[in-house]
């Protein structure tokens, strides 16, 4: 599995990471650094895996001073991704205390990996405000990750139009240590601060880019969006106590889900991921069941 050719390059190479020989010293952080890219696809196909996750930090915190080896150091996505930054005519340093000033002017930077929003997306663009921002500078990666709180007329365009514009004043902020711009944003926007809080993944849109993609992906929750206008109560029947006691039932049965099946396939991730998917499909019907619920009204 993924996570296990990983641990072997890891355990075998991660002593001599401090060797006084230059050449093996150099072999280490290369072989570790594809365990590092190694791992990145085994927590993208399965982010809940404990040990993957476990051994992604160790080896973030290993290389965290050690730079990518330079045959591997700027991928060709980055280099076109640099390439479009120079055509914009003015290029304006946005330090961390000036992000919320820069998010709220919308006359500022336009994105450059995605399309001008057109007039009427302005018109409907809702409101927000910033939660909170995490910032992670390492030489394998500088992440942003931003937490919004949006309001007033909230519709698909607009809330597109809006992620678009943050992610375009992330990405032109400069003076990280370890890259010339982000490398990783992750922009989140709720429509309550309890959501945001809740740790269940209850946003209404994400925008996402990682290392290796060229442009950001936008998603939606469509079914968040539909039930905007509706009363509390009013949805499937149940109270809103009752719709936040079911998604702490849900996400319960994702842990025990992932729990039982690294229990059965510990060292097979393809196997383990196949099980905790059929496990949570399996348990979520049950769910459903029991408040009388459709799949689709349970998500």
């Amino acid at each position: 599995s993924l996570f296990n050719e990983a641990k072997t390059i890891y355990d075998q190479f991660k002593s001599d990471i401090n060797s006084e020989d230059l050449n093996k010293k150099n072999k280490a952080i290369f072989s570790l650094y594809q365990a590092y890219d190694t791992l990145k696809k085994a927590t993208k196909l399965n982010p809940e895996h404990k040990r993957a996750n476990e051994l992604f930090e160790k080896l973030s915190r290993l290389l965290e001073t050690e730079p990518r080896p330079k045959r591997i150091e700027e991928p060709k996505t980055e280099k076109v991704a640099k390439e479009d930054v120079k055509k914009v005519e003015e290029q304006k340093v946005i330090k961390p205390k000036e992000l919320i000033k820069t998010y709220t002017e919308p006359e500022g930077e336009k994105p450059t990996a995605s399309p001008k929003p057109t007039v009427e997306q302005e018109k409907v663009m809702p409101e927000y405000s910033v939660l909170n921002e995490e910032l992670y500078d390492a030489p394998v990666k500088t992440q942003v990750t931003l937490n919004v709180l949006v309001s007033g007329e909230i519709s698909e365009p607009g809330l597109r139009a809006l992620l678009n514009q943050l992610y375009s004043a992330v990405k032109a902020r400069r003076g990280f240590k370890y890259h010339d711009s982000p490398t990783n944003i992750y922009i989140y926007a709720f429509t309550s601060k309890e959501r945001a809080e809740s740790g269940m993944g209850q946003w209404i849109a994400m925008l996402q880019k990682s290392y290796d993609d060229v442009k950001p992906t936008i998603s939606i929750n469509e079914r968040q969006i539909a039930q905007l206008g509706a009363k509390p109560e009013e949805q499937f029947g149940l109270s809103e106590e009752k719709r936040k006691e079911i998604w702490k039932e849900l996400v319960l049965i994702e842990d025990r889900a992932m729990e039982e099946a690294l229990e059965q396939y510990p060292e097979e991730f393809e196997k383990q991921v196949e099980m905790e998917r059929r496990l949570i499909d399996e348990y979520q019907n049950k769910l459903a069941r029991k408040y009388e619920l459709t799949r689709e009204q349970l998500q």
